[in-house]
């Protein structure tokens, strides 16, 4: 795919995200047929204009946060999982796992989305949690939010060849991440001022809470540390509810640094390798050449991280089997 094209794919993605944030439903939750759903006080009907057939309604949310199957019957009975009708009345519904296997563009114009997949734990949740970068336009590290354009390093005349390929593909996640962030600038305002403009850990924290299962408690406490820091800042009223000594503190750090340094080879390794964290590769694919890179850049991470890491740790970090 040539650059252009990439553009405006990504121009046609933020355009039908806005289409998905401009409907409105009555309720939080997740959508199921009416039928469905036996207790008339855990659903709520569709307006006729989202629904002229009645045959859909809102009702418990059964996401993974909830839920450990995907219908209400899974829900533990002391678990309030909706549907609300609160916080700011309505309810947004958008696609929070859109990574390249679950994006469908025509054979003759690979610009033309034809359909999203794998919207069965889908929930309608406020705007804020909603908003996030697609998994496939993620940006690397460093990179700066805002009118800044993505730079090549200033010594990249300097690099070995493995150095500049990796500064390159670095430059091009950025390219592409730039480009989904002044695309949601331009075509889905109210999504860019969700992700953007609020503050992160207050925003993540919501959205992490329900990750516990799967990403641990890290990501959550660290979300916690940086509000208790911002407390007044954010201009809450009262004194904060929590707080960490400095030895919690100093003990999370190392623990986070661990953690950070755990995602960062596996997002680099999806993302240089085109794939997702199942392994996904586009139909066509040289699956022997993928192999091949896949062997090649673990190698090449070894080397780098030789003197901070031993290799045998690298390789238990590696999300591929080679």
């Amino acid at each position: 795919m040539t650059e252009a094209d990439r553009l405006s794919l990504i121009k046609g993605l933020t355009q039908l995200e806005n289409q998905f944030a401009a409907i409105r439903f009555p309720a939080y939750g997740s959508l199921y047929f009416q039928h469905s759903i036996s207790k008339a006080s855990e659903r709520m009907l569709l307006d006729s204009s989202l629904g002229p057939t009645g045959s859909f309604c809102v009702g418990p949310a059964c996401g993974p946060a909830w839920t450990d199957g995907t219908s209400p019957a899974d829900i533990q009975p002391d678990i309030d999982a909706g549907p609300w009708p609160t916080l700011l009345k309505f309810g947004l519904g958008l696609h929070t796992d859109l990574h390249m296997g679950n994006i469908f563009v025509s054979q003759e114009d690979h610009t033309r989305i034809m359909c999203l997949i794998d919207w069965q734990s889908t929930s309608i949740s406020p705007l804020f949690l909603q908003a996030r970068w697609p998994a496939f336009l993620s940006p690397p590290e460093g990179y700066r939010e805002g009118p800044e354009h993505p730079k090549l390093p200033e010594n990249f005349d300097d690099l070995d060849a493995d150095e500049k390929e990796i500064a390159l593909f670095k430059h091009d996640r950025a390219t592409s991440a730039k480009a989904y962030e002044v695309a949601t600038y331009l075509n889905n305002h109210s999504a860019y001022t969700a992700r953007w403009e609020i503050f992160n850990p207050l925003r993540e924290h919501f959205s992490r809470i329900g990750d516990t299962w799967d990403d641990g408690v890290v990501p959550i406490r660290t979300c916690l540390i940086r509000i208790v820091e911002n407390w007044e800042q954010m201009g809450f009223p009262d004194s904060c509810p929590i707080h960490f000594t400095s030895a919690e503190i100093a003990s999370h750090e190392i623990r986070l640094s661990e953690y950070t340094q755990w995602h960062e080879i596996q997002d680099f390794a999806q993302n240089y390798l085109d794939t997702d964290a199942e392994g996904w590769i586009p139909p066509g694919a040289d699956w022997v050449k993928n192999q091949l890179q896949n062997k090649a850049l673990l190698e090449l991470i070894i080397e780098r991280l030789k003197t901070r890491k031993p290799e045998g740790e690298v390789r238990r970090m590696w999300p591929f089997p080679l």
